[in-house]
């Protein structure tokens, strides 16, 4: 979308980002895990923690057992989340394809 600034909240870029974002962030999760990669603010690691919690705790805003209703505040929460590490997945592929 031509006007708007880079760092502005876009639903559809998330939305269409979100499987290489989700790809990204397990590669990074992965490499954190093995101690290649330390560059990760302590505040992203909250909100992915937040995020995992708030996903499969059974009880949510919204009802999972609602059918279509249930999941759409747990996608909320997921997409929210990867807008908060959008700057830290940027950091960690710039250093992934530095390697």
């Amino acid at each position: 979308m031509k006007g708007k600034a880079p760092g502005r909240f876009n639903l559809l870029r998330l939305i269409k980002r979100f499987p290489e974002d989700i790809s990204l962030l397990f590669a990074m999760i992965k490499d954190i895990a093995a101690g290649r990669y330390r560059k990760i603010p302590i505040w992203s690691i909250g909100v992915f923690v937040f995020a995992v919690l708030y996903i499969f705790f059974p009880f949510d805003m919204v009802p999972d057992f609602i059918p279509g209703y249930g999941q759409i505040d747990d996608a909320v929460i997921a997409l929210l989340c990867l807008y908060l590490m959008e700057n830290d997945l940027k950091r960690y592929n710039d250093w992934k394809n530095q390697s």
